[in-house]
């Protein structure tokens, strides 16, 4: 029997909070069983969470951040100020009173950065009905102008 594996964040109420690449996953395992059907979960602490991959970084440049300068009329050179906006407006807080801090995407851990990946693709569309085609669905995604 496949035993899946999700990773998940525990929340400053101490819950467990599912990243989004996997809720789908998750639920289409959990879906297999009856109601009321009791499941053992185990919970460990994953020690060796990787940084975000090259092909990550590649996919988000390549095809994420590429599918919103188009959308919004940005110039392939300017990637890098659409990225930075992107980061402002998804990763940003307010960590000392009147002082916003925008998170540093080449820090996040892999599965948080496919989470904020995830975030503006669903923005894209709901926002402004552009769909960002996911890794698998992309065949140059090395490409970088």
């Amino acid at each position: 029997m496949h035993i899946p594996k999700f990773l998940a964040k525990i929340n400053s109420n101490h819950e467990p909070v599912i990243f989004e690449r996997f809720k789908n996953s998750h639920r289409q395992w959990l879906s297999g069983f009856k109601p009321d059907t009791i499941v053992s979960v185990v919970i460990k602490k994953d020690s060796v969470v990787k940084i975000r991959s090259l092909e990550a970084n590649n996919y988000y440049f390549g095809v994420v951040v590429k599918y919103v300068c188009q959308a919004f009329g940005y110039e392939p050179h300017e990637k890098d100020m659409v990225h930075e906006g992107l980061k402002f407006r998804f990763l940003t807080e307010e960590k000392v009173v009147g002082f916003p801090v925008t998170k540093s995407t080449a820090k996040m851990e892999s599965p948080e950065f496919w989470d904020y990946i995830d975030t503006i693709k669903r923005w894209m569309s709901s926002e402004y009905n552009v769909y960002i085609p996911d890794p698998n669905e992309y065949d140059d995604i090395n490409e970088t102008e």
